[in-house]
């Protein structure tokens, strides 16, 4: 039985700061936790500056009954950017064949500028129109991440 603190064979401690020992890989992970919330959240601030000053632009346009309150949209996109930076953390820790996640992580890459790139296009350019195909170019490379997805689950299963 080990007492509280104690390591598992080979695994080396770190002192966290505070008193307490934390393993090596546990600092490692909160690290890179914290970069995918770093990352995720500077585009989300980088979309936030591109946005936030064309709010009244926004409020000319006619939208249908069913749009959401400006209100509901920061609350909705915090959310949506921390759920983000927790998946892509997660899938960069699974398991799995490092050129996988490479080309995993270049697609997350490349959706989130592309999140980026809309709010360019729609809000710093007023333009629906070019606020369009940048969705149509998410929607094409979701669909694209999904099908390699897809191929390498029953890639692993039929080598498994």
């Amino acid at each position: 039985m080990s007492s509280p603190g104690a390591c598992s064979k080979g695994e080396r401690l770190a002192p966290d700061g505070i008193g307490m020992a934390v393993s090596i890989e546990t600092r490692q992970n909160l690290i890179a936790l914290l970069v995918a919330l770093a990352i995720c959240f500077g585009a989300s601030a980088i979309g936030g500056f591109l946005t936030e000053p064309n709010l009244a632009w926004y409020e000319t346009l006619e939208r249908p009954g069913f749009a959401p309150p400006n209100s509901v949209f920061p609350v909705v996109w915090t959310i949506l950017y921390a759920m983000m930076a927790v998946a892509v953390w997660l899938f960069w820790r699974a398991e799995g064949r490092s050129e996988d996640r490479k080309l995993g992580l270049i697609w997350f890459g490349i959706q989130l500028a592309l999140n980026v790139v809309w709010s360019f296009a729609f809000f710093w350019l007023h333009s629906p129109g070019s606020g369009l195909i940048v969705i149509l170019l998410l929607l094409l490379g979701a669909g694209l991440r999904l099908r390699a997805l897809s191929w390498g689950l029953l890639r692993h299963e039929i080598r498994g």
